[in-house]
């Protein structure tokens, strides 16, 4: 977690705050609620990261692929309404993921 970011947000009522603790900031102050996310720093690469996937069309891409990754094992998708790109991209999700769990299997075994 990035240091800088000490303030949280309530994802119920918006208030913000400032806990002792990001990693466990309690209840909101307004409205008791435990929902809450630590607002990134204006320097947090992250912030980056989400204007290229909102910005690019390799960006929007992957954000497709992400979702329908999601909806083809939670809804019945029709292929008919997924293009050959959206394919290819579900294929290299998949290999990716796939390589993933390798290299974690294997640095678990060379521990």
């Amino acid at each position: 977690m990035c240091e800088v970011a000490n303030e949280v947000e309530c994802a119920k009522c918006g208030t913000q705050w400032e806990p002792e603790d990001t990693n466990t900031p309690g209840r909101c102050p307004e409205c008791g609620a435990y929902e809450c996310q630590v607002n990134r720093c204006d320097r947090c690469p992250l912030n980056d990261l989400d204007h290229v996937r909102s910005n690019s069309s390799a960006g929007r891409l992957l954000e497709r692929v992400l979702q329908l990754d999601f909806n083809t094992e939670h809804f019945a998708v029709s292929w008919a309404d997924v293009s050959a790109e959206e394919v290819r991209g579900l294929q290299i999700l998949k290999e990716e993921r796939n390589r993933w769990d390798r290299e974690k299997r294997d640095e678990a075994a060379n521990r």
